[in-house]
């Protein structure tokens, strides 16, 4: 990890990355816990969790997560979209002749090199899939039919980004519901969060944290990990539907039956 020898953990997970997805659902459930003890030692041990998971993605979802929950609460974070943008445009201008492509490329350049032959083995696998998934495009193959050589090991298509393995295995119909099942989940969440409901706010930086997350871990590796967060997340849906249910039903404010 950039020349150093950390160690790393699976923790009993087929790839290392699922245990800094665990890490980051794991803190922002932690942080509704009343007991302020309890929550400070299980926070610390979400971090821990997700240090030693050496997990670049999820290093820079759990930022972009914290950035999320600050923008719900804070007007000047929300703002802070707009001083990122200005700031890169004069970056640009004073550099002279830099694109907004170019000014990416180098934070990008940087985040591959801390694993290169990781981030190598991973571009590999992905391209072969989206390559076998273009002969079938609408439908997808169904089950996974290939594999690709990768030093001494067969590495089966559709590994390492949950995305390409939705397009590889059911196609652009499949991708679409698929959106679709993301998007309206996502939503669920968005109305409650701008109104100040904090577990709606830390549901919905975590999924984002999620989606980014699916890029680079198939979803079917992590699953059967992440249970206690969809048990979590269905509770906050459901009250969120519950409270809705109660306010649109006027004969129940106005004391009729």
């Amino acid at each position: 990890f950039f020349g150093i020898p950390l160690p790393r953990t699976v923790l009993y997970t087929p790839d290392p990355p699922i245990v800094g997805v665990c890490s980051i659902l794991s803190f922002f459930i932690c942080l509704g816990e009343e007991n302020r003890r309890l929550r400070q030692i299980s926070v610390a041990g979400c971090l821990t969790a997700l240090l030693i998971s050496f997990s670049r993605l999820s290093w820079v979802s759990f930022v972009i997560a914290l950035v999320i929950t600050a923008c719900f609460r804070s007007s000047l974070a929300r703002q802070g979209s707009l001083w990122i943008g200005s700031l890169s445009s004069l970056l640009c201008a004073i550099l002279g002749g830099l694109t907004l492509s170019d000014l990416v490329k180098k934070p990008l350049e940087i985040f591959n090199s801390a694993r290169a032959e990781s981030s190598k083995d991973r571009e590999l696998v992905v391209t072969k899939t989206l390559e076998a998934w273009q002969e079938r495009p609408w439908m997808g193959w169904g089950i996974i039919q290939g594999s690709v050589k990768w030093y001494i090991y067969d590495i089966v298509l559709g590994s390492f980004s949950t995305y390409a393995s939705v397009l590889y295995l059911h196609g652009i119909i499949g991708f679409i519901f698929f959106l679709a099942a993301l998007g309206s989940t996502l939503w669920s969440t968005w109305t409650p969060a701008i109104r100040g409901n904090h577990n709606c706010q830390w549901a919905f930086a975590s999924l984002v944290a999620l989606y980014m997350l699916l890029n680079g871990t198939p979803l079917t590796w992590m699953a059967v990990y992440l249970w206690y967060f969809w048990v979590w997340l269905g509770a906050i849906i459901a009250e969120i539907q519950r409270n809705e249910q109660f306010v649109s039903r006027w004969e129940q404010l106005s004391g009729r039956t």
